[in-house]
C-alpha cells in the first residue's frame, strides 16, 4: 500500500478545481455582433450602435460597451465612427465588450457573412 502524503492530496484537489474552472469558462456563451461607435464616455466606455440583424429590423439598438482587456493592454485606440465587433452577454443585452476594431469600413455585417469581393484594379 502506497503512502499518500497531505501534499499529494492537495495537488489532486488543486487539479480538480482547475479542471472545473476551465469547464465553466468553456460553457459561457456570448452573442457576437458588429456595430459602430457613436460616442466616447469616461472610463473607456463607448456607446455602440448595433448593425441591423435583418432587413426587416428597423429599430436602432444602442448599447453601452467597454474595451476588452487585450485591447486596453495593447493601447488600441477607438474613435467615434469606428466599426467594431462586440460580445454581448445573454444575461444583460444592454451592455457589451468591444473585442475588435476594424481597420477599414468593409467589415462584414455578421460573422457568417462573406466580405465584399476586392475591387479589380484596372491597369
Amino acid at each position: 500500500m502506497a503512502f499518500k502524503s497531505k501534499r499529494d492530496d492537495q495537488k489532486a484537489q488543486s487539479k480538480l478545481k482547475k479542471d472545473k474552472r476551465e469547464a465553466q469558462v468553456k460553457e459561457k456563451d456570448h452573442i457576437e455582433m458588429t456595430g459602430t461607435i457613436l460616442d466616447k464616455l469616461p472610463n473607456a466606455m463607448f456607446r455602440v450602435k448595433l448593425d441591423p440583424i435583418s432587413e426587416k429590423d428597423t429599430k436602432e439598438h444602442i448599447i453601452l460597451g467597454h474595451i476588452s482587456g487585450k485591447m486596453r493592454k495593447n493601447y488600441i485606440r477607438i474613435l467615434p465612427g469606428d466599426r467594431v465587433m462586440v460580445e454581448i452577454s445573454p444575461y444583460d443585452l444592454s451592455k457589451c465588450r468591444i473585442t475588435f476594431r476594424s481597420k477599414d469600413d468593409k467589415m462584414p455585417m455578421r460573422k457568417d457573412d462573406t466580405p465584399p469581393p476586392p475591387s479589380v484594379a484596372q491597369a
